[in-house]
C-alpha cells in the first residue's frame, strides 16, 4: 500500500495546478481554510467502518445458517462465530445496520477510504 501525504501547501499547490485552465473553479471544489484530515484519522475512520462490514457480514452468515440457506460446513460456522466474538470483544459499540442503505453506506465510505489509502474501488476485503 502507498501513501501520498501532500502538507497543506503541497494540496492547495497540487489543486491550483489541476484547476489551472478555470481557477475560479477551485474555489467552489475545496476551501483551502478546511484542514485535510490527517492519516491517523482516516485509517481509524478505516478500521472502525470495516469492523462494522466485517461484522455486518457475520451477522448476516449466521443469520444464513440458521435459516439453511447456503450451507456452511461445521468448520466455516465455527470460525464464523468465533471471528463474530473477537469483532464483539474489540468493537463492543458496533451494532448491525438498520437498513440496506445504512449497509450501503457504510460499504461505500470503507471503498473510498481504501482508495484513498491506495487501493483499488470497491476493495471491501475484511
Amino acid at each position: 500500500m502507498s501513501f501520498v501525504q501532500y502538507d497543506h501547501e503541497g494540496l492547495t499547490g497540487a489543486l491550483q495546478e489541476h484547476f489551472a485552465k478555470n481557477p475560479d473553479n477551485l474555489a467552489d471544489a475545496w476551501d483551502p481554510a478546511e484542514e485535510p484530515r490527517r492519516l491517523d484519522e482516516i485509517l481509524q475512520a478505516e478500521q472502525e467502518l470495516a469492523d462494522r462490514v466485517h461484522g455486518g457480514r457475520l451477522l448476516a452468515f449466521r443469520r444464513e445458517s440458521r435459516t439453511g440457506q447456503d450451507g456452511p460446513t461445521p468448520e466455516m460456522y465455527r470460525v464464523a462465530l468465533g471471528e463474530a466474538e473477537r469483532v464483539r470483544a474489540h468493537r463492543p459499540d458496533l451494532r448491525p445496520c438498520e437498513t440496506e442503505f445504512e449497509w450501503g453506506m457504510w460499504n461505500g465510505k470503507l471503498s473510498a477510504l481504501r482508495w484513498i489509502l491506495g487501493e483499488e474501488w470497491d476493495s471491501l476485503h475484511p
